[in-house]
């Protein structure tokens, strides 16, 4: 699978906030509250990638029909929280094209993360988690364990704090070396 056969859905941690919560609302085509994090950047950069569009309902309801409205492929990237969204959407994202998810530092609350991901495991679609092993949140045997339950692969990113513009992780090019790989393993499928 190449990146210009697929389409991306982008949720990052600040996209799960509730809106009372939120510094700023990043429309396709602008910056997000942090232009500096890899996850902005990769919405600059990759055309066919966009925020998830949080204007209407819940988050998990905005994802199944932002997902439903596309035919090609499509990889949902998310960051922190961001999985949070996935996990609540998964059952109704069945009829929608995804062809994997692409899950880094994902963050919550270790038992409702379990919970979550036993209410949808496996993912009916391949997923790679990319996890620091010094996530100030979500301590690497519970990223590890999150991925076996949701049938993922799990790539340890080392001490990468959140994996984001604060722990030095801007552009971060392995991360979209993983993407890559990634890409290359679903067109395998």
């Amino acid at each position: 699978m190449r990146i210009a056969e697929t389409d991306f859905i982008l949720i990052p941690e600040w996209l799960t906030q509730s809106s009372s919560q939120q510094t700023g609302k990043p429309q396709h085509g602008t910056s997000s509250p942090d232009e500096d994090h890899w996850i902005s950047r990769w919405q600059r950069s990759i055309a066919s990638a966009s925020w998830l569009e949080t204007s209407q309902g819940s988050p998990a309801d905005a994802l199944v029909t932002q997902c439903a409205a596309l035919n090609r492929p499509i990889v949902i990237v998310t960051h922190g929280h961001g999985i949070q969204v996935l996990l609540a959407a998964t059952s109704d994202l069945a009829k929608t094209p995804i062809a994997g998810a692409f899950i880094v530092a994902p963050s919550g609350q270790e038992e409702r993360l379990a919970n979550a991901a036993s209410a949808s495991q496996p993912l009916p679609y391949p997923s790679v988690i990319v996890a620091p092993d010094d996530h100030p949140v979500l301590p690497s045997e519970a990223a590890e364990r999150l991925a076996q339950n949701l049938g993922g692969h799990y790539v340890a990113a080392g001490a990468a704090g959140r994996l984001d513009a604060q722990s030095g992780h801007g552009p971060w090019p392995d991360g979209l070396m993983r993407l890559g790989w990634f890409l290359k393993r679903l067109g395998a499928h």
